[in-house]
This record gives C-alpha cells, structure tokens and sequence, in this order.
C-alpha cells in the first residue's frame, strides 16, 4: 500500500524511496540557497534545524514515518528561516529609508534658513532703499 501526504490522496503520487530521496534532495537544494542568502546568519537557528532534520531524512535505515516527519520539520524551518532572512531584509530597508528621510529633511532644514537668511537680508536692503529715498 502506497503513503500519500498532503492534499487529497488521489491527487498525490504516492510515496517510495525515489520520491522521499528527491524530496529530501529538493530540500537540500533549498537549504543550500536559504544558506548563501544575504543576510543568512539571521536566520541561524532555523538553518541549523533543517540542517538537523535533513541528516536524519538521509539516514540510512530510517522508517519512512520519521523520514517524512524530518522533511516537515525541514520543511517548516526553512520556511521560517526565509521569513526571519526576509525579516532582517525588511527591518535594513526601513532603517536606510529613515536615514535617507532624515538625511532629506536635514537638508530641507539648511535650505530653510537659508532662504529665511536671504528673505532678512532682501528685506533689510528694502527698508535700506526705502530710507535712502528723499
């Protein structure tokens, strides 16, 4: 008898030693990228569990219950390591965004007084005309 997981078993192929080796391949695989990630070593923990649930999928020997039941929680720590990654991505954006607003109002500052400078000055020169009329 064939193991299905997932969704409805007619919609699943079913399980044998190929289809698990290539999951746990596949899994690898996404292990591989989540680890060459930028900003990976955010991600450290839930790295190192998936790195811990794909060895034991690889075991030898291993039943296919606790061969599936490693691939899941491979599964579930990668994508947890892809949110915390994309997380610490999020978290760098909002921070340079607030140093260039910052950076932009700095500016806005400077280019006030500046005006507000000129504006004194143009206005001094007025009264200074005006005065000097007979």
């Amino acid at each position: 008898m064939a193991v299905t997981v997932g969704v409805a078993a007619a919609d699943a192929p079913p399980l044998n030693q190929g289809t698990v080796a290539k999951r746990t391949a596949d899994l690898d695989r996404w292990l591989f990228e989540v680890r060459t990630a930028n900003d990976a070593d955010a991600a450290s923990g839930a790295v190192q569990q998936a790195t811990t649930a794909i060895a034991r999928a690889r075991e030898p020997g291993a039943k296919l219950d606790t061969v599936l039941r490693a691939q899941s929680i491979a599964e579930a720590s990668l994508v947890l390591a892809e949110r915390q990654i994309a997380r610490q991505q999020a978290a760098a954006a909002l921070l340079a965004a607030e140093e260039r607003v910052a950076n932009t109002r700095e500016r806005a500052n400077a280019q006030r007084r500046v005006l507000e400078a000129l504006m004194r000055e143009r206005a001094t020169l007025a009264l200074a005309e005006e005065e000097a009329k007979p």
